[in-house]
């Protein structure tokens, strides 16, 4: 070897040396942003518990109107029968109070749903955003 090519061959190892730490050091980056989305959907997981939690007490008390619903309008049969001349008056009231509780309930459930929609939606994003960066560290430490 000439001292020219010497100079060329330590220059070519030093660029290629150059481009591995960098691409070391992308990969770690990318390795650093894996972990915190991981971090970040298992927070949003667990940030999710207390939406089931309101789901499923939100479908409890649905079913509660419906037992109370069941009941009362079983009540109200007998009541009927002994007091007809109070029917009219009780079954407009009794029809409105179920109503009202049925509506509540409904739009609790249906309001936690959303919300539990919502966590698992942000959920999926992370997971697909972390297994997108887990694919470019990959590949970045093949390189």
């Amino acid at each position: 070897f000439n001292k020219n090519q010497l100079d060329l061959a330590i220059s070519d190892a030093r660029r290629r040396q150059d481009q591995e730490t960098a691409a070391k050091k992308e990969a770690q980056e990318l390795q650093d942003k894996v972990k915190l989305l991981t971090t970040e959907v298992q927070r949003l997981e667990e940030s999710a518990q207390p939406f089931d939690a309101d789901l499923t007490a939100a479908r409890a008390q649905r079913d509660e109107a419906k037992e109370q619903q069941r009941r009362s309008e079983q009540q109200a049969s007998e009541e009927a029968r002994l007091w007809r001349g109070h029917k009219e008056r009780f079954d407009s009231v009794h029809k409105k109070v179920a109503a009202h509780m049925r509506s509540g309930a409904e739009s609790m459930l249906q309001k936690a749903e959303e919300k539990v929609k919502e966590v698992q939606r942000l959920i999926q994003e992370n997971k697909a955003e972390g297994e997108r960066l887990d694919a470019t560290a990959k590949d970045a430490q093949r390189a």
